[in-house]
């Protein structure tokens, strides 16, 4: 697998998915669309193939992908699409200790990917069109490609209230935790 990673991780490995969809009449069978979506862009896609109002007062988050089912060639025109983790899974892993993952977020813009680690603020940035392994961190390289796409994840966060863990646990010993986790 050219993946990184896992499920639970910001990783390709733990988010890229495929997503299969049937629905004779519209969509020809056997076609394939390379544009990224995420799962927050089902509800918008349900409300227009139904064509539900959407309630009042409500903010859609995602797109509708109804576009990409009559054209496999089409593009949603949206500037980036999120990811936001703030929790930690157990499974030990060498970056993160005991952890799979810790609190962190992401955005992707085209082949663009940056990941920011809430914990101590490290950015990682990675083209997947050239680094599908996300192997090769670009972060500082690239400065002012990351410095736009970690100002627009921090706005993205603000816009949506987006919780991010403040302050460590003062009675969580780590060297305690992989003691008794390694066991």
């Amino acid at each position: 697998q050219p993946f990184r990673a896992g499920k639970a991780t910001l990783f390709e490995g733990g988010i890229r998915v495929p997503m299969a969809v049937r629905w004779p009449g519209v969509v020809k069978p056997g076609i394939t669309c390379d544009e990224p979506v995420i799962g927050i862009d089902l509800y918008p896609t349900l409300l227009e193939a139904t064509q539900t109002k959407l309630p009042a007062r409500v903010k859609l988050d995602g797109t509708s992908l109804l576009p990409l089912f009559g054209d496999a060639e089409a593009d949603l025109f949206r500037p980036a699409i999120y990811w936001h983790f703030p929790a930690y899974l157990q499974g030990y892993t060498k970056r993160h200790g005991p952890f799979r993952t810790t609190p962190c977020g992401a955005i992707r813009m085209g082949d663009w990917k940056l990941i920011e680690y809430f914990e101590d603020g490290t950015l990682e940035l990675y083209n997947l069109a050239d680094d599908l392994g996300e192997e090769q961190n670009l972060a500082k390289r690239e400065a002012k490609r990351t410095k736009r796409m970690h100002s627009m994840l921090k706005a993205w966060r603000r816009a949506t209230n987006a919780p991010i863990p403040s302050e460590k646990n003062p009675k969580f010993d780590p060297a305690a935790y992989r003691a008794a986790f390694n066991r």
